[in-house]
């Protein structure tokens, strides 16, 4: 696990896939940058409101009450959404075995299916999201005990989401076929997994403080900002992500090896 921790750096070795990675992370950045205060100010607003309106109205009220503009954030997010997925199949494609596959061509023709397994995830994400609000209007503690189930399979589902996107980019899958290597990957690793990213989250957050600091030590609030900002995010999304295709293709492969030696 620690292994993965501190290899997660190597992605400088890999430079096409390094070259998008920086693009993509770029984009990333500058979406999320642009639309910020608008999502925010949304989430905030929408969130508030769902915990006092009935759930059979809510949705309803999006509609009536912020219009083309609710369409307008579900399109931002499923942007950004589409964004991290392409990152995170683009790195993974660095991490994997089959060296001919990491080109340009292979990044560009996997946006289709980035673009369905983004869609798809969404849908989840939204179902989940609307159960826990019906949960939560409900105040009772049967439906508290409901949620606390709920929360526990989105776990599993979340990461058998995240680990999809990556075992999709290590062999260049399809959507079936990624699901399927997550979902034997989760079977096998979950506690591990579990403990894998609770451990890398601190160390992310303890990262970022360093980093952070050092940059604003050295330009402090200055024209840089901006420019710091942009690195930071960069180095954070490049190393995160190459960091949990790595541990995921290290792992993987140790499945596969115990699988085929148990079936001799």
């Amino acid at each position: 696990m620690f292994e993965s921790i501190y290899k997660g750096w190597n992605f400088f070795s890999k430079k096409i896939i390094l070259l998008w990675g920086i693009i993509i992370s770029g984009l990333i950045w500058f979406t999320t940058a642009f639309f910020q205060e608008n999502i925010t100010n949304f989430i905030q607003d929408v969130g508030s409101k769902g915990l006092i309106t009935p759930i059979i109205t809510y949705i309803p009220y999006l509609f009536s009450e912020y219009g083309w503009k609710f369409v307008g954030i579900l399109g931002i997010l499923f942007l950004i959404g589409f964004l991290v997925n392409w990152l995170a199949f683009t790195i993974a494609l660095g991490q994997g075995n089959n060296k001919s596959q990491k080109n340009t061509n292979t990044v560009f023709r996997s946006i289709p299916k980035i673009m369905v397994y983004t869609f798809l995830t969404f849908i989840i994400t939204s179902v989940f999201g609307f159960l826990g609000l019906l949960l939560l209007s409900w105040a009772s503690i049967v439906s508290f005990i409901l949620l606390i189930i709920l929360m526990i399979f989105w776990i599993a589902v979340l990461l058998v989401i995240i680990f999809g996107i990556i075992c999709m980019g290590l062999n260049n899958t399809t959507i079936k076929e990624g699901l399927n290597d997550a979902w034997t990957f989760i079977k096998n690793k979950f506690w591990l997994s579990v403990l894998f990213f609770i451990i890398f989250i601190i160390i992310l957050y303890i990262l970022f403080i360093i980093l952070d600091s050092i940059f604003f030590a050295i330009f402090g609030f200055t024209e840089f900002e901006y420019i710091t900002s942009i690195v930071l995010t960069l180095l954070i999304l490049l190393y995160s992500t190459n960091t949990i295709a790595f541990f995921t293709n290290k792992h993987l492969n140790k499945i596969s090896t115990n699988k085929a030696v148990k079936h001799k």
